[in-house]
C-alpha cells in the first residue's frame, strides 16, 4: 500500500507547476515541494535517522513542518506531532514516553526547551526559513545559544545514499485533546490517513490552480493534519499556512489569500464573526466550510451562514463528527441540512452503530454509545493494552472503536451527538445528561455557548457566554424562564455569564480550565446569579 508521501509525490509529478504551499505571501510549487522533501530526506539520513525511529515535530504550521512530515514518512519514520507551545515539562514527558529518537524545534523556542531536551537528539529550525522562503531548508539563525547541544538544520550534512525504508505500521502519533484531562498517544497508519483522503474526495475535489484550504487548524490536530493538510495536498490543492493564531493574522491572511475551503472548530468561526473586516468583505470565493472538533451551536451555524450569504458565498457550514482515534471526521452533514440538528452521515466505508446499555444495538432514535468501524480507525493507543482491549471491539464481525460518546441515529441515517459518556453529572443522587440542559439554554436569544458542571458544593452550575451587545439582564430573565421546562433536578441553581470560555491547545473548550476558573475566580465574569 502507498505511504502518505507516495500519494503526495504522485500528484506533485502530475501538476509540478501548481502551487502547493502558501505562507507569508510567498507561494511554492509542487515541483519545489518535491525537491524540498528530497533534500529533507537526505538531511534526515545525514542525522542518522532510519526507518522505525520516532521523531517529534514541535513546529507551527510552516512549510518546514509540512516538508519534514512527508520526508520522515517517506523514510518509514513515525512522526510524532506535538504542540509548539507545549511546556518544557510536557514536551519532555511525551518525548520520553514515546522514546523519541529526535526532536525538531523552532529556534525562537530553543531557550524555552533546551534544559528539557538534553537526552534527545534535537534539531533546531530557523523561523526565518518560512519568512524568506529559500529552496534550502536552513538559514542562519537570528539568535543562537552557545550552550545548546542542538544540531542546526542548516548545517546538517545530507546523506545521498539510496535508502529503501521498511514498511512501518505507525505512520503518525497524535495526542488526544485531553479536554477532560486524560490524554492518550494515538497511533495512526498511512492507510488510515489515505483512506480519509479517498472519503473526502467526494466532498473536496480541488480545481487545479483555483482551490485552496485555509490551514489555520494546527497540524498536531487530526482535523488539521488529516483534512486541511494531507487531503488537500494529496488531491492537488493549495495549502495556505497560518503559523500564528492571532486574530489579526488570521483575518489578514484569509482576506489576502482568499481560500475556497475553511476547516475550523467553533472557536475559529467566532473569531471570524467578531471581526468587521471579515463580515463586510466579499466572500464569494468561499466554496465550503467544515466545522467540528466539539459541539457547535445551531445559532453559531445560522449566524455564519447568514454572513456567508450576505457577502456573496454559496457555501453553507457543514458539521462533522469524529475523533483523533479515527484521524478526524467520519461523518458530515449535507449542505442541504446545514443548520439542522445532527452531526452528519457516515462517509462511504464507515459504519456507525449505537450500542445500548444492555449490549444490544439500538433502533432508530434510541440513544446509546456511538461505535465506529471503517478504514480510518487507529492502530491503537501507544503502550496501553488495557485501554486498547476496552475500546477496540468486534461489531458484526469487523473491528470497531467505542467512542465513549452518547448519541442516536435518526430515520435518515443522520448521527446526533448527545454528550460524552463520562460527562454525565450526578446531583443529589440523580444522573443528569448535560446536553439536555445546554440545549435548553441555547434556546435563549443572545446565548452563544453553554456548559454545565457541578461545583465543589454539589451545586448544579451553568456557565454561559453571550453574543456581542446582548442585554445581560434580559438573558438572565429568559434563562430562568426557559429552564422551567426541565425537571427540577435538571435546573441549575448557580449561573455565571463570562467573557469567554477557556480553551485548550486544540482550541476546544477546556472543562478543567473552566472548573478551575470558576473555583479560583480566574475568569472575566460579566454577571452571576443564583436561584
Amino acid at each position: 500500500m502507498p505511504s502518505m508521501s507516495d500519494r503526495v509525490i504522485s500528484i506533485a509529478t502530475q501538476y509540478p507547476h501548481e502551487i502547493a504551499l502558501s505562507i507569508n505571501d510567498q507561494h511554492f510549487t509542487y515541483e519545489w515541494f518535491i525537491r524540498a522533501i528530497t533534500k529533507a530526506k537526505q538531511k534526515c539520513l545525514g542525522l542518522g535517522l532510519r526507518s522505525g525511529d520516532r521523531v517529534a515535530l514541535v513546529l507551527p504550521n510552516i512549510s518546514e513542518c509540512v516538508i519534514l512530515f512527508y520526508a520522515l514518512n517517506a523514510l518509514g519514520i513515525t512522526v510524532v506531532m506535538l504542540h509548539p507551545l507545549s511546556s518544557g515539562k510536557t514536551l519532555k514527558e511525551r518525548c520520553g514516553f514515546l522514546s523519541c529518537d529526535a526532536v525538531f524545534i523552532l529556534d525562537l523556542l530553543e531557550k524555552r526547551y533546551e534544559k528539557h531536551l538534553d537526552e534527545f537528539k534535537t534539531i533546531v529550525i530557523s523561523a526565518s526559513d518560512s519568512v524568506k522562503g529559500p529552496l534550502a531548508l536552513g538559514l542562519k539563525l537570528k539568535q543562537a545559544f552557545s550552550s545548546s547541544k542542538a544540531h542546526r538544520w542548516d548545517k546538517v550534512q545530507p546523506d545521498f545514499k539510496l535508502y529503501e525504508p521498511s514498511s512501518q505500521r505507525d505512520a503518525v502519533i497524535l495526542f488526544s485533546s485531553g479536554s477532560s484531562g486524560k490524554q492518550k498517544a494515538i497511533r495512526l497508519s498511512d492507510d488510515a490517513l489515505n483512506a480519509l483522503v479517498d472519503q473526502m474526495e467526494t466532498v473536496i475535489n480541488p480545481e487545479r490552480g483555483i482551490d485552496s484550504m485555509f490551514c489555520v487548524l494546527p497540524f498536531f490536530h487530526g482535523f488539521g493534519l488529516g483534512i486541511s493538510m494531507h487531503t488537500v495536498l494529496t488531491l492537488g490543492g493549495r495549502c495556505i499556512l497560518v503559523p500564528r493564531l492571532t486574530k489579526d493574522t488570521i483575518i489578514k491572511t484569509f482576506l489576502r489569500e482568499k481560500p475556497t475551503y475553511i476547516a475550523a472548530v467553533p472557536y475559529l468561526l467566532k473569531v471570524f464573526l467578531s471581526d468587521a473586516r471579515f463580515t463586510s468583505a466579499d466572500l464569494s470565493y468561499v466554496k465550503q466550510v467544515f466545522v467540528g472538533g466539539e459541539s457547535v451551536s445551531l445559532s453559531l451555524i445560522h449566524e455564519f451562514n447568514k454572513v456567508l450569504e450576505k457577502q456573496g458565498s454559496k457555501a453553507k457550514v457543514q458539521v462533522g463528527y469524529g475523533c483523533t482515534e479515527t484521524v478526524t471526521a467520519v461523518t458530515l452533514m449535507p449542505t442541504t441540512d446545514s443548520g439542522q440538528t445532527g452531526v452528519g452521515i457516515p462517509f462511504k466505508g464507515n459504519s456507525i452503530k449505537i450500542l445500548k446499555e444492555d449490549g444490544t444495538f439500538a433502533n432508530e432514535n434510541e440513544p446509546g454509545e456511538i461505535l465506529i468501524s471503517g478504514p480510518v480507525l487507529m492502530n491503537g493507543y501507544y503502550d496501553n493494552d488495557e485501554e486498547n482491549k476496552r475500546v477496540m471491539v468486534q461489531m458484526d464481525g469487523v473491528l470497531a472503536y467505542r467512542t465513549g460518546d452518547i448519541g442516536h441515529l435518526d430515520q435518515q441515517g443522520i448521527l446526533h451527538f448527545h454528550h460524552r459518556l463520562d460527562d454525565l453529572i450526578k446531583v443529589k443522587g440523580f444522573l443528569i445528561s448535560p446536553h439536555i440542559i445546554t440545549n435548553c439554554l441555547l434556546q435563549v436569544n443572545g446565548i452563544q455557548e453553554a456548559r454545565v458542571l457541578v461545583d465543589e458544593q454539589d451545586v448544579l452550575t451553568a456557565i454561559l457566554t453571550v453574543k456581542e451587545n446582548s442585554d445581560l439582564k434580559t438573558i438572565q430573565k429568559e434563562t430562568t424562564q426557559v429552564l422551567k421546562e426541565l425537571d427540577g433536578w435538571c435546573q441549575p441553581k448557580q449561573f455565571y455569564i463570562i467573557k469567554a470560555m477557556p480553551i485548550n491547545e486544540m482550541r476546544k473548550i477546556d472543562m478543567n480550565g473552566l472548573r478551575d476558573g470558576i473555583k479560583n475566580r480566574a475568569l472575566q465574569f460579566l454577571l452571576e446569579w443564583s436561584l
